[in-house]
């Protein structure tokens, strides 16, 4: 009976800490569809979506500014180290000459005043998503159980090896570390 209590009373305790009383719904920006978000602290964050569309707010979400990111695939995610330097990855599905596939990496040092971005060398290569332990080390994943790793900020990619038994040539969808080890 006192397990029972004490179990009660945990519970009591720390179910205002786990519940939302409310969902406060906010007006979209855009009318395209969006997919990716990523917030540094309780002011700043961007969201990406369709056409290369990156929307950045510094006030919680009550204003967004448009972001250039000179991409038009969707962006797929985020990854941010501070309020200035982040990541995002798109796919890009260009039918026209000369027809690049593949995952373009975007870049950003400034809080997305400038976003910069390169296509991943192996087309048909589709990452979902893209994870740093510092500055320099970094890890993506995709299609086909691919993880890729960096220690030099993404100036070069070396691909991972994985027991593809496990694997089975399934999509990796996210990848994240709780410290540089693990």
């Amino acid at each position: 009976m006192k397990k029972l209590f004490l179990i009660i009373l945990l519970l009591s305790i720390y179910d205002p800490v786990y519940s939302q009383n409310q969902w406060l719904k906010m007006n979209s920006p855009t009318t395209k569809n969006l997919r990716a978000c990523w917030f540094t602290d309780s002011l700043k964050g961007w969201i990406g979506g369709d056409s290369g569309l990156i929307i950045h707010t510094t006030d919680k979400g009550n204003s967004w500014t448009t972001q250039a990111t000179g991409v038009s695939g969707y962006i797929q995610t985020f990854f941010f180290f501070d309020e200035l330097n982040g990541y995002a990855l798109s796919w890009e599905l260009d039918n026209t000459p000369p027809n690049y596939y593949g995952t373009r990496i975007i870049r950003t040092t400034n809080g997305g005043s400038l976003w910069t971005s390169y296509l991943y060398p192996d087309s048909n290569l589709f990452l979902n998503s893209i994870y740093f332990t510092d500055h320099n080390n970094g890890y993506m994943v995709g299609t086909n159980g691919t993880l890729l790793y960096t220690s030099n900020a993404g100036s070069n990619w070396t691909r991972g090896i994985i027991d593809s038994g496990l694997v089975l040539g399934f999509p990796v969808e996210e990848v994240k570390f709780v410290d540089s080890q693990n």
